[in-house]
This record gives C-alpha cells, sequence and structure tokens, in this order.
C-alpha cells in the first residue's frame, strides 16, 4: 500500500471511525521535515505503527492527511501543513487517541503534547506559542478532567493568569452540619 493515494472509496474499507476521526482532526485545532517512509518526526521522534498511506493533498500535490494503516485498520494519523511540516501526529486504538499526540506550529516549533488513554486526555497538557515559548501548562487526570494549578503564559514567558481546578469532591467525604 505504500507511496498509493487512499480515495474516499477505500474509506469504506477502513471503517466509520477512520473516516469521523479524519473529519474531526482536520476541522480540529491543531513541523519537521516532510517524513520519509521510516515515517518519523525529527522533533519528537514520533514512530506510528503501521503503513503510511496519503490519504488528502495540498494543491501543489504535497501531503496533507497520511493515514498508518496495520491489518486493514487505521492505527495512526498524520497531517501537514501546506509548507510541508507536520501539523499534527498520534496513534489510534479502534478509533481512538491513544498515547502521545504532538502537534506543531507551521513553523516547526511545537504546539501542543497530549496524552491519551483510550481515548481520553490524561496526565501533563502543554501548549506553546509560535516563538517556543510555554503558553498553556496544566494536568488532565485519568477521567479526562482538569486538576491543579494551570498557568498561562504570554508570548515572552510572562505569567498572565493562573486557574486551580480542584479535584473532584465525593459526597462522602463532605462533612454534614
Amino acid at each position: 500500500m505504500n507511496g498509493h493515494r487512499l480515495d474516499f472509496r477505500a474509506v469504506r474499507l477502513l471503517g466509520k471511525g477512520a473516516l469521523g476521526f479524519w473529519v474531526a482532526a482536520a476541522l480540529g485545532a491543531g513541523c519537521s521535515d516532510v517524513p520519509t517512509s521510516e515515517t518519523t518526526t525529527q522533533q519528537e521522534g514520533l514512530v506510528l505503527p503501521g503503513e503510511p498511506v496519503v490519504g488528502a493533498e495540498w494543491p501543489d500535490g504535497s501531503k496533507k492527511i497520511e493515514w498508518h494503516i496495520e491489518q486493514g485498520d487505521t492505527v495512526g494519523l498524520r497531517m501537514y501543513h501546506s509548507n510541508g511540516q507536520v501539523d499534527r501526529e498520534g496513534a489510534l486504538d479502534h478509533g481512538a487517541r491513544v498515547g502521545v499526540w504532538n502537534a506543531y506550529h507551521p513553523n516547526g516549533n511545537p504546539w501542543a503534547r497530549h496524552t491519551y488513554v483510550e481515548g481520553i486526555q490524561t496526565g501533563a497538557y502543554q501548549t506553546w506559542h509560535p516563538n517556543g515559548t510555554p503558553h498553556i501548562t496544566g494536568q488532565y487526570d485519568a477521567d479526562g478532567n482538569k486538576v491543579g494549578s494551570w498557568r498561562f503564559q504570554d508570548s515572552t514567558g510572562a505569567v498572565v493568569g493562573e486557574k486551580s481546578f480542584d479535584l473532584p469532591v465525593s459526597p462522602d467525604s463532605v462533612s454534614k452540619p
């Protein structure tokens, strides 16, 4: 399948989850040289499983979306900015995001790094400004809830805000008068 162009008729073979995910990823928010057949980006060294298949191209013919297919299932996704830099990338398990997902600004600098377990965002949440300065730093719990202190910085690194997300309180832990 390497080097072949994937059209929407082939998406039926990948399942509805793959198409739904692709549409959501393409419309969602958010880079190195375009990865070769080894499917690794230079920034983070993220290796996606499966064989890469071009799913869409920019008007100039360069890659826009690359699905990674293994045993007929979409197991990874890599999208590219129009300048050829990687836009975002990560692994899938039955259509759900898993593991580390990275996003990059068009200049190649990291934009965001998130970790998913069975489609739920967990652990550290980090975003950066295009110049590489941290933008948002926070944490998600195992259920995907924001927890702890979140910090917001401007592009110079100055802290412009902080927000605390209290841990959920169990009804049993609340003392009654």
